[in-house]
């Protein structure tokens, strides 16, 4: 939305101008990874790593494993074989403060409690 206003001298002389932008904001757009890690005892812990588009499988694992340092005893990391792409969504609210902060948003699912 383009906006702009004026204001004329006691002349009609045009005195000065004023242009206001307004630029609605493009939602950003994350990608999915949908992870299963294995536990000692047999149970999986099922979380989704949220992140940019544009971010790596790499930092996707590296984020996964810092998430499961606090974790505390599990001793457990993503592998490749752990953490699969799903899908490319809108992001939300509850998410992107922490993806801005840190990069990442873990939607935590089964047996991370």
């Amino acid at each position: 939305m383009y906006c702009y206003g004026y204001t004329l001298n006691p002349d009609n002389s045009l005195f000065s101008v004023t242009i206001y932008v307004s630029i609605k904001s493009i939602p950003m757009e994350v990608a999915v990874f949908d992870t299963y890690v294995k536990k000692k005892d047999g149970r999986y812990l099922h979380f989704d790593i949220i992140v940019t588009k544009e971010t790596s499988f790499d930092e996707v694992l590296s984020y996964g494993n810092t998430y499961l340092q606090t974790k505390k005893g599990e001793g457990l990391i993503v592998s490749r074989k752990d953490c699969r792409f799903c899908h490319i969504t809108e992001i939300i609210p509850r998410w992107e403060t922490q993806i801005r902060q840190k990069g990442y948003y873990i939607h935590e699912l089964e047996g991370c409690h």
